[in-house]
């Protein structure tokens, strides 16, 4: 499970920033289902951020997307140099640093680094146990091309770094994995579970995740529930194979709007299958008479956002990872969005998954429905620089409306706007012609 991420001159956020799943005492009264305990520490398993527009939400997100892509991709490609904070002179100068703390096996690892330009500046690997007493001792200790390695992980990387397998543009603990370094396989394997999507409306992989699972029939079964529970009025699923005659020689406009480009891509090979939804038909007397299947293009924004979400909700909850999402809301009713916060912080999210979204929605912004310590809330200040902070943070009452306070200004991070206005040319300006 994550347990903290730390950001520092990345994109909006100048200083060192620290976002946590560590679920505090002050709470622990509240929503029982809504965190885990597991030995020394507490855990959430949702989170939610809220802030005004530019404020630097999706750009929290994006960080966690970017450490699972350079530690998956370094040991190919290399590191690059990411957007430092571009409103301070001196930030041009310094590196980008990452930091994700996460419990797996019973064991609380810390990994980081720093890079700079196309290298890595420094780079480091802590692990605790997770029982009482137990002391952060460090695993290794990277500066530029300076390795110190301790405890265990000596066996797995000490003749890797003798023959200088790693370079100065990848990181060190991907290049151990690929050796069979047994600590640093299961560290990968861990990343493998967190899943970030910086925005809904613009990726294809939440349908390609969904396709994929359609084509197992029990798992189109858990979609097809998934589906009904919403209440969209859908039925049931079928399969419609599409063929590359079936869409012509200009394949990629006439393909169905919802269809990922993996799958026309699919098409192009050969036959595939994609989905149409069941809606139940009746006559004038009500009286039921089959099925009409409709194209989830035809859908509503809504059942099309929660037909994309289906397969990476399920995977998540059922192989315990973290799923994180910008725009979470952006074509649900506040009651859809709720309902999928209460799945995962119910007796049915056996396998401990962690949802963490960005939202706009303030009817979220309850006590019914999070605990103090899973609400969050970025803005900017007049430096253009983004500081994340908790509700936490304000010691407010267990019985304090959250949302009132909120959009009040009592905790900062909602826009300032004073008047919108725009300009018009003359003959365009009503008032004068009237």
């Amino acid at each position: 499970m994550l347990l903290e991420v730390n950001i520092e001159n990345f994109y909006s956020f100048k200083d060192r920033t620290t976002f946590s799943m560590e679920a505090t005492k002050y709470d622990n009264d509240k929503l029982p289902f809504n965190y885990i305990e597991d030995n020394r520490i507490s855990i959430l398993k949702s989170a939610v951020i809220f802030g005004a527009n530019a404020s630097g939400k999706s750009n929290l997100i994006i960080s966690l997307k970017y450490i699972r892509h350079l530690v998956e991709t370094s040991f190919q490609k290399g590191v690059r140099d990411f957007e430092k904070f571009r409103l301070n002179g001196d930030s041009q100068n310094k590196p980008t640093s990452f930091e994700i703390k996460f419990l797996m096996e019973n064991q609380i690892f810390r990994y980081g680094f720093k890079i700079e330009k196309t290298y890595v500046v420094e780079e480091w690997l802590y692990r605790t146990f997770n029982i009482f007493r137990s002391r952060e001792v460090p695993l290794f200790i990277r500066k530029r091309q300076n390795f110190k390695i301790f405890s265990d992980y000596k066996k797995e990387s000490s003749l890797i770094v003798k023959q200088d397998k790693v370079r100065e543009n990848s990181l060190f603990l991907p290049v151990v994995a690929q050796f069979n370094g047994l600590i640093s396989l299961s560290i990968m394997k861990w990343f493998e579970k967190l899943n970030a999507f910086s925005c809904i409306h613009n990726s294809d992989t939440f349908e390609t995740y969904t396709y994929e699972r359609l084509s197992n029939e029990k798992e189109k079964i858990k979609i097809v529930e998934f589906l009904k529970s919403a209440d969209f009025g859908i039925s049931g699923l079928e399969d419609e194979i599409i063929t590359l005659k079936d869409l012509g020689i200009a394949y990629e406009k006439k393909a169905p709007k919802d269809m990922p480009k993996e799958l026309i891509d699919d098409i192009v090979k050969g036959n595939t299958k994609v989905a149409k939804s069941l809606h139940p038909k009746y006559n004038d007397n009500q009286e039921f008479l089959g099925y009409e299947g409709f194209q989830i293009a035809e859908e509503s924004d809504g059942t099309q956002t929660l037909f994309k979400l289906a397969g990476p909700i399920l995977e998540t909850l059922e192989k315990g990872e973290i799923l994180v999402i910008d725009e979470l809301d952006s074509t649900f009713h506040t009651k859809m969005t709720e309902k999928i916060v209460k799945l995962f912080n119910s007796k049915l999210n056996k396998n401990n998954a962690q949802l963490i979204f960005a939202t706009h929605d303030t009817n979220l912004l309850t006590q019914n429905l999070f605990r103090r310590d899973q609400i969050w809330f970025v803005e900017k200040n007049n430096y253009g620089e983004s500081n994340l902070f908790s509700l936490i943070d304000f010691g407010i009452r267990k019985d304090t409306l959250l949302e009132k306070n909120y959009l009040d200004g009592k905790y900062g991070a909602i826009p300032y706007i004073s008047e919108l206005s725009i300009s018009l040319d003359e003959e365009c300006d009503y008032e004068e012609e009237l």
